[in-house]
């Protein structure tokens, strides 16, 4: 092989290696510049829990909770207030095990 190649094959593999290193140092030092920060999250009760009917709804009518399992929405938590009924989401679910918080609607009376 020609030296003049040889020496500009070098060349470029040198300055590959270089990039990827400086690309890696600068990878570690962003990523410990982000795990340095600090999140304030104050965890409320369960959605499960008796209290958390009084902390989680800010609508009149509650909510309920839905989940997308065997091509049906089927009710995991009804959480809505008296007069109030939960109705299973219209819209169509997008994977198995999906999680909808729809808000309830009056009750109908016949």
């Amino acid at each position: 092989m020609n030296p003049l190649v040889q020496t500009f094959l070098l060349f470029g593999i040198t300055l590959s290696a270089g990039s990827l290193a400086m690309a890696a140092v600068e990878l570690r030092r962003i990523r410990t510049f982000i795990s340095s920060w600090t999140f304030n999250v104050q965890a409320g009760p369960s959605w499960r829990s008796p209290s958390a009917k009084l902390t989680i709804l800010s609508s009149p009518a509650g909510y309920a909770i839905f989940v997308y399992r065997n091509k049906n929405w089927v009710l995991e938590a009804d959480l809505s207030n008296p007069g109030y009924e939960a109705v299973p989401p219209t819209i169509p679910g997008s994977y198995e095990g999906q999680v909808v918080k729809k808000e309830s609607v009056l009750m109908t009376t016949l």
